[in-house]
């Protein structure tokens, strides 16, 4: 788990080495309630991660098959209950579902840095001479592992792999903003055909494209601030 805001290398070396929990007796309740809160967080968001990517790569392989098939409405079969749905309102469920994770994971990086912020006050301020100046961190995901240096790595390569978890996110903005585009393109009538009114298939696919809307626009000011973030590091 990177924070959302850059440090020295050897902190960025250091907040990414897995460290046990502090206890009662290594923090002040202040702090424990923190770091709790802090490893709780960088869970969270090492599972959101992972939906994002699965899903990223769900509606990229659904967007290949609604785009190649000469049938409408496709649909898909769910294994386990036996049902069909509409792969066209699955795919048009898209930008919803791709914002809402993305708003998920920016929301997580806001969380976590107002935890660590927390940390470096109390330490800063005394409140337990124990308590280290950089955030515990047990988690290690694999954006970790692929990018991790050590502190003999080179200044600009450490620079350069600052900016995984922005582009990271940033590749799936625009996923979702390029489903949009397409949904909005793409006339209600093929989206909902298996709704034979006319009004309840504009309505729906409004509704869909309103919501797309928002959840495409919603992680921008976080994305922004994340890049920022890295930008300004030293």
């Amino acid at each position: 788990m990177v924070p959302l805001a850059g440090g020295s290398p050897a902190a960025e070396a250091e907040a990414v080495r897995p460290r046990p929990f502090l206890t009662s007796m290594d923090a002040s309740p202040v702090n424990s309630f923190w770091t709790a809160r802090a490893q709780a967080l960088a869970r969270a968001q090492d599972r959101y991660l992972l939906l994002l990517a699965l899903a990223g790569l769900f509606y990229y392989a659904l967007d290949i098959r609604v785009s190649s098939s000469h049938e409408s409405p496709t649909s898909l079969r769910l294994p386990l209950v036996d049902i069909e749905l509409s792969a066209l309102i699955i795919w048009a469920a898209a930008p919803i579902v791709l914002g809402f994770l993305l708003l998920s994971v920016v929301g997580v990086f806001h969380a976590l840095r107002d935890a660590h912020a927390h940390l470096r006050s109390s330490s800063s301020a005394g409140v337990s001479g124990d308590t280290p100046s950089t955030t515990p961190d047990i988690t290690f995901n694999i954006l970790d592992a692929v990018v991790y240096t050590s502190p003999s790595s080179p200044k600009l390569l450490k620079r350069l792999l600052s900016f995984t978890y922005p582009l990271f996110l940033t590749v799936f903005w625009i996923e979702a903003a390029v489903f949009l585009v397409e949904i909005l393109a793409r006339p209600a009538s093929d989206i909902f055909a298996t709704n034979d009114y006319l009004f309840w298939q504009r309505f729906s696919a409004n509704v869909f494209r309103i919501l797309g809307f928002i959840f495409v626009l919603a992680p921008v000011p976080g994305l922004h601030t994340l890049w920022r973030s890295r930008l300004g590091s030293r």
